[in-house]
């Protein structure tokens, strides 16, 4: 965004401003198993495995999560990746908890205590 700076000779002049925004960090995940971790809040995760993916979502109790955390995935090879709630952890989506081909993206958002919603590119079947 612009705002204006002092008037000078009747002439108006504009700079940006920073806003510190912030962006989620891209990182690699090369494993077919991964619980999450608070450190993961916020990330997009690049998936390398070519063989099925496991991620495991851990309780409220384990990790100490923030209201409307974000996670984003991203199936970068042919392992398809599969959701997982630890035991009382609830995952809702309108299909299912797995990614749909390679290069999809998925996100996790924390909508309550121990349940989340996936949305994004997941298989129907």
């Amino acid at each position: 965004p612009l705002t204006p700076c002092v008037m000078k000779s009747a002439a108006l002049s504009w700079s940006a401003v920073t806003t510190g925004a912030s962006y989620s960090t891209v990182r690699t995940q090369s494993g077919t198993t991964y619980t999450l971790v608070l450190g993961d809040a916020g990330d997009y995760i690049q998936t390398t495995s070519t063989t099925a993916v496991t991620i495991t979502v851990p309780t409220q109790v384990s990790v100490t999560w923030a209201a409307d955390t974000e996670i984003y995935f991203e199936q970068n090879n042919t392992g398809q990746i599969t959701f997982v709630g630890a035991s009382g952890v609830t995952i809702n989506s309108s299909e299912t908890l797995k990614t749909f081909a390679r290069y999809s993206v998925v996100a996790l958002k924390r909508v309550a205590e121990n349940v989340w919603t996936l949305t994004g590119e997941r298989a129907l079947v």
